[in-house]
């Protein structure tokens, strides 16, 4: 019964590999149980019909053609992977393009100047008690810049 503790080993049991106290152990447990009696039976009679089976041998232009197909399946699926990388990268092309857009990070026809660099020349005005991330980086970089001076 598939329920037995023995049961899952029956197959390692034929095939040899389980320890020779594990071994006795089955032989012991074989004499009373049916089903795992039943169980190695149809393993052997499986076994003996595969040994007995015959081969097929292969023609050469049969393995050639598959692995053209093969190798074929595999091209595919790298050029499949590019496009997608490629429309991934596209796609974060757009984002950043449209979010500085909208940020207005990007220096009109007119000349005016972009809102990092007039945050980075009056961070204190540009702040007015809301704290922009053009600030936090402005003041980032001028703490470094004057910590690196004083060196």
């Amino acid at each position: 019964m598939a329920s037995c503790k023995v049961h899952d080993r029956i197959g390692p049991y034929f095939d040899g590999e389980v320890s020779a106290q594990e071994r006795h152990e089955i032989d012991q447990h074989l004499l009373d149980c049916a089903d795992c009696q039943r169980e190695l039976t149809g393993i052997q009679n499986l076994s003996r019909r595969l040994a007995g089976a015959s081969v097929p041998q292969l023609s050469m232009g049969f393995v050639g053609r598959v692995g053209a197909k093969a190798k074929a399946q595999r091209d595919m699926g790298l050029l499949r992977t590019a496009y997608s990388l490629l429309a991934v990268a596209a796609s974060l092309f757009l984002a950043v393009a449209l979010w500085t857009e909208q940020s207005g990070m990007i220096v009109s026809d007119q000349g005016t100047q972009e809102s990092w660099e007039s945050v980075a020349k009056n961070p204190t005005a540009a702040a007015s008690g809301t704290l922009y991330p053009e600030v936090v980086l402005a003041d980032y970089v001028v703490d470094g810049l004057s910590a690196s001076d004083g060196q």
